[in-house]
């Protein structure tokens, strides 16, 4: 996205946060601002009701999919992991999709793509949170194990400077 208009519906989104009397900024107040076709925020929604109502049905399936948990294979856990998981490749593809997680950590291309993501998530999980100082020891946990992994593959390195 431009960054001009970013600018313009960051400007739009608070002009929204200042409506609201409790300084909350809203989806659905976010949306009847939107509806205005003057607005730039008007540009970011689908207004045609027969796609957008297909692009949320699409959305619930893949909240319906998140939902399934399986034991971790994992020797001696009881901790739950997804079912199924969505790898960046098949993302791209058309209509996307996701592969059951068991196949794809037993998978060494399919697990290489699942550790790219899950490194990439907690480097942006890190910058969403780095202001709160009380999770600073779960981020020099973790960046070491980041760093390992960088050492053994090139590819990764490309991760860490995302």
């Amino acid at each position: 996205m431009p960054k001009e208009i970013r600018l313009e519906i960051k400007e739009e989104l608070e002009e929204v946060l200042k409506s609201n009397k409790q300084g909350l900024l809203r989806p659905n107040e976010v949306v009847d601002y939107a509806r205005d076709n003057r607005t730039t925020l008007h540009t970011q929604f689908e207004w045609d009701d027969e796609i957008a109502g297909e692009q949320y049905r699409l959305q619930q399936a893949r909240q319906v999919i998140a939902v399934f948990t399986i034991p971790s294979p994992k020797k001696g856990s009881r901790a739950q992991i997804r079912e199924f998981v969505s790898l960046e490749p098949d993302r791209k593809k058309e209509g996307g999709g996701y592969r059951p997680t068991l196949k794809v950590l037993s998978n060494k291309e399919h697990r290489k793509q699942l550790l790219l993501q899950s490194l990439k998530e907690f480097n942006n999980w890190h910058r969403k949170y780095s202001n709160l100082k009380e999770l600073k020891p779960v981020f020099e946990a973790g960046h070491p194990l980041v760093e390992k992994h960088l050492e053994v593959d090139e590819e990764l390195k490309l991760v860490a400077n995302q």
